[in-house]
């Protein structure tokens, strides 16, 4: 066989099979579904609690930073704390707590506290207008002291556990 005659062969079996891979091609667009069908279960019905918002109650509380006292009015939270004469001023919304935090050595920024059920504090501080990046600050409440009965807005002197 002539080279042009193997030519010739090679083309021709390279046209029929770039055709029926066309073919092939169109047969499989035709019964493949033009989007994806994706079908989730569904979401379980969350449960019916109603959560009574969590009360902040001033007091000392115990912290990864020292001790801390807080003192609440309303909306608005004010405390100071033992590292670096540091104060805290800030507002309760719900059981969020944002509050500006400053020391007595210049340092300043913000954080976050989340009220938990049982009147501990979770959160995290930053500093400048980041609440965050500093790293986290969680407060534990101290077993009332008679001095902090003084502090609860009743001003019993019962022991409020």
């Amino acid at each position: 066989m002539t080279r042009l005659a193997l030519t010739a062969v090679f083309a021709f079996v390279l046209v029929r099979m770039v055709l029926v891979l066309d073919a092939l091609e169109a047969r499989v667009d035709a019964t493949a579904p033009e989007a994806p069908v994706v079908v989730e279960p569904p979401a379980p019905a969350a449960p019916e609690v109603e959560l009574a918002p969590a009360a902040l109650a001033p007091g000392t509380f115990d912290s990864n930073w020292g001790e801390v006292r807080l003192r609440v009015d309303g909306a608005r939270v004010t405390g100071d704390y033992d590292y670096n004469g540091g104060l805290i001023e800030g507002t309760l919304d719900g059981n969020v707590v944002r509050y500006r935090w400053t020391e007595a050595s210049g340092g300043a920024g913000r954080g976050v506290w989340v009220v938990g059920s049982t009147g501990e504090l979770v959160g995290t501080w930053g500093t400048e207008n980041d609440e965050v990046r500093g790293g986290g600050w969680n407060l534990t409440r101290r077993r009332p002291a008679a001095d902090d009965r003084a502090h609860h807005p009743c001003r019993c002197r019962q022991r409020h556990d």
